[in-house]
């Protein structure tokens, strides 16, 4: 599947929060449990420009993370680790990237918490297309340490951690 079409990709898009999905796992106890949860509020744009390049923004809103388990969900959002009452998001900005030929997409960005923002380059694939929904899908590792997340009692975590992320986007009304 492919993301051409030309102009009738130009244009606004917005992210499609009911239909996309961030996930994550990480380990602990030093590697023998693994956690996994989601992020259940998302949001973001993007914009794809006439010679077919897009950038765009996603952020995660860190309050909103659920392992199933709520003293892990509470340790998660607390200042030990996402800070997510003062830090709020997690947010990936797209640097322009061409959109032209391929379902597989390297696209160059920043992820940011806080003050922190480090470079990361996603591998992404075009799963899904139409003229009003694209759904991006992408396997990374994210270095929380190199976010600013450096909890780690007794070293039971490494600091890279799966993410899986199902980004719809939908065509921009206006």
């Amino acid at each position: 599947m492919t993301l051409s079409g030309g102009a009738s990709r130009v244009g606004a898009w917005t992210v499609d929060a009911s239909r996309s999905t961030v996930a994550f796992e990480g380990r602990h106890l030093w590697g023998l449990a693994r956690v996994r949860g989601e992020f259940a509020e998302l949001s973001g744009e993007g914009l794809v420009k006439e010679d077919g390049r897009f950038s765009g923004r996603v952020a995660i809103a860190l309050g909103s993370v659920d392992t199933k388990n709520v003293k892990r969900d509470e340790v998660l959002k607390s200042d030990r680790f996402f800070n997510a009452e003062d830090l709020k998001e997690l947010v990936f900005e797209a640097e322009e990237t061409n959109l032209s030929g391929s379902s597989e997409l390297t696209i160059p960005g920043r992820l940011s918490l806080g003050e922190n923002s480090v470079p990361i380059e996603i591998k992404a694939r075009i799963e899904d297309s139409s003229d009003d929904a694209v759904r991006l899908v992408a396997d990374t590792l994210v270095d929380r340490a190199k976010l600013g997340v450096r909890a780690n009692p007794m070293g039971m975590a490494p600091t890279s951690t799966k993410v899986h992320v199902e980004i719809w986007f939908a065509r921009s009304a206006g």
